[in-house]
């Protein structure tokens, strides 16, 4: 109302007017002290909502607590907050970053594929080392002589004009390695024609981490070459007398090592047939040289010795010297399996069982395994036990000498010579095939001779032929014509022992 029309009221109207304006400014200022108060208590209520969240914020442990606000409780099955949650839904990641992340992924994967392929040859090697440390040494040599093929393969993969290809090399460390593996597997001398051909005749003098080889190799060849006239004319039709008299002349003789011409004087022995006690004479007079000289020379005679005391039926006397080989070189087959055959002739059958074990936990699924068990089960006379042996185990190694030679004795000790000549002749086969493209002359053996010689013998006395290789016999009677075979052999073809005898009893084998 406007103060024109306010003045012409009567004086009651203007009273009342005035009471209800005092009324209203009365209930305006109630209702702001009102709001002043409610403000004020607001204020109160929110500082009291601060502390309370302060107070379960400190009650949480950093567990519960978002990772990104690091406030708020994680909600159930998440790292996060429901409010930090719901901003990430909302955000949308740029093309760019998802192009940034699949290259990291991708560059990652190539890191990784690489790594694993420089990596593989250094993982060979160390996979050597182990079977290096647990006297394995056939096995160290295969794991060692795979890390340059492995190396070689990577770096094709790679390729040669990548820098990468430098990192994938085949240290000289490792050769060396190879071919001591190599010596403890086969013998020094063996090994010594490897490093010929991996570092060039010539130049094995320049290397000392084969120092000690290559030293025995010059002594051995600088003897030999003193005394192969004396061997020289034995292989030839010399006398016993004069074969003996030429190797004993050469004593103390400069550039002879003791240790060699004793052995040959052994070979002499043995060769002339002059028994056990002869040819002990000579390996003891080797061994007083070795230990003169503070050197291993057990590879170069042991077998041979334990086979001789064996034919004496000295086992406990041989047993000591199989057991060393067997001790240092879990994967000797010969040498367990002489073991293994003491055992048998002294009737230890707990024995001869624990070597052929011992020999298969070191060599699993190797061909050797296979005819050690089949050597076993043949002794004790199981025949079709051996003969499914062996044919198991030519199913993964039909390139096995050993297991065919097995199989030659076992058609021996059935009668039938035609089936044991091809048994042989395959086993001689895989010796020469073993030795032409792998440098593994461990097929031959004077139990191969034997037994193939034995054979062909047996075939042509009795007229046999008709089968692929039967052509042959007469070419390998014509190669052995100067072969002194051994007792057991003799004994069968002189109508002394019968190859049942032979193979059954004793040492259980044709050498």
């Amino acid at each position: 109302m406007d103060n024109e029309n306010k003045n012409t009221l009567p004086e009651e109207e203007k009273n009342s007017v005035a009471e209800a304006v005092e009324e209203t400014a009365e209930e305006v200022a109630e209702t702001s002290a009102a709001v002043e108060e409610g403000a004020e208590n607001a204020e109160d209520t929110d500082e009291a909502v601060a502390e309370a969240s302060e107070e379960a914020a400190e009650e949480l442990s950093e567990e519960e607590l978002c990772i990104i606000c690091g406030e708020n409780k994680k909600a159930e099955d998440s790292d996060y907050c429901p409010v930090c949650e719901a901003a990430m839904y909302k955000s949308k990641i740029s093309v760019l970053a998802w192009i940034s992340g699949v290259a990291v992924i991708v560059i990652s994967i190539f890191a990784f594929v690489v790594a694993g392929l420089i990596s593989a040859p250094a993982i060979q090697a160390l996979q050597g080392d182990i079977e290096a440390m647990n006297k394995r040494w056939n096995t160290a040599y295969s794991e060692y002589s795979e890390v340059s093929s492995s190396a070689a393969e990577i770096r094709s993969i790679i390729g040669e004009g990548n820098g990468l290809a430098l990192f994938v090399r085949e240290g000289r460390g490792n050769q060396e390695k190879m071919i001591e593996a190599y010596a403890n597997a086969r013998s020094p001398l063996d090994s010594i024609y490897m490093a010929m051909m991996i570092y060039g005749e010539s130049a094995i003098h320049d290397f000392k981490g084969i120092s000690d080889i290559v030293e025995l190799y010059d002594d051995f060849y600088n003897s030999y070459t003193l005394m192969s006239e004396a061997v020289d004319g034995m292989l030839g039709g010399a006398e016993k007398n004069e074969t003996f008299a030429a190797l004993e002349a050469l004593e103390g003789k400069e550039g002879i090592n003791e240790v060699f011409r004793n052995y040959f004087l052994f070979s002499a022995a043995d060769f002339y047939k002059l028994g056990c006690k002869e040819e002990l004479k000579y390996i003891e007079a080797a061994e007083a040289a070795a230990k003169a000289q503070g050197k291993d020379y057990s590879w170069l005679y042991y077998l041979e010795i334990a086979d001789s005391l064996c034919q004496e039926g000295k086992y406990d006397l041989a047993l000591g010297y199989v057991d060393y080989l067997a001790e240092n070189n879990k994967n000797n087959y010969r040498a367990f399996d002489l073991q293994m055959r003491i055992a048998v002739a002294k009737g230890e059958t707990e024995k001869a069982t624990a070597a052929l074990e011992e020999f298969e936990a070191n060599n699993p699924g190797l061909d050797t395994a296979y005819a050690l068990r089949a050597s076993l089960n043949r002794c004790s006379g199981d025949i079709e036990k051996s003969r499914a042996v062996c044919e198991e185990g030519l199913v993964e190694n039909d390139f096995s000498t050993e297991i065919h030679r097995q199989l030659a004795l076992i058609y021996l000790l059935e009668g039938d010579y035609l089936k044991a000549y091809e048994e042989a002749f395959t086993a001689d086969s895989n010796a020469t095939y073993m030795a032409q493209y792998y440098m593994d002359n461990s097929g031959y053996t004077p139990q191969l001779d034997n037994t193939i010689y034995l054979c062909a013998t047996l075939c042509k006395k009795n007229n046999l032929s008709g089968t692929t290789n039967s052509v042959y016999i007469d070419q390998i009677l014509e190669y052995y014509s100067s072969f002194n075979p051994s007792k057991q052999v003799s004994a069968i073809l002189n109508g002394e022992k019968t190859i049942e005898e032979v193979l059954t009893e004793g040492v259980c084998d044709l050498a």
